[in-house]
């Protein structure tokens, strides 16, 4: 389906929070490992100024990943995310919790996740 740049700002001004992963969302997708064997991640500094917009906006920027991991927390703390979510498997049933809570949401057209985009939205 087509749609003009009015139909795509009326759809964009519905948005109130925004949800993502971490690894090859954040991430270029790669795992560095440094020679004393500590997992390291490439965050890239444009993802901080595209939560502060998000901000600006008054949208939130809720992160869920499966891995318990120190820097994406460190992450999440500097580039303002208004939630992180460590260490959750089923993602998909956090999802439904924060959409519900959020007043919100999955809209197919505006899901960008690999691993999310699976889940059914009706």
């Amino acid at each position: 389906m087509v749609r003009s740049i009015h139909q795509i700002i009326k759809l964009c001004k519905k948005i109130n929070v925004v949800i993502t992963d971490v690894d090859g969302v954040l991430t270029d997708g790669g795992m560095y490992y440094s020679d004393k064997g500590e997992l390291l991640k490439k965050f890239n500094t444009r993802d901080g100024m595209g939560f502060e917009l998000l901000r600006k906006a008054k949208i939130k920027t809720i992160i869920i990943t499966r891995e318990k991991s120190k820097m994406v927390k460190e992450r999440g703390k500097k580039i303002k995310a208004n939630n992180v979510f460590l260490g959750i498997l089923r993602k998909e049933e956090l999802l439904e919790e924060i959409c519900k809570k959020n007043n919100s949401k999955v809209s197919p057209g505006l899901t960008c996740s690999r691993t999310i985009q699976t889940f059914d939205c009706d």
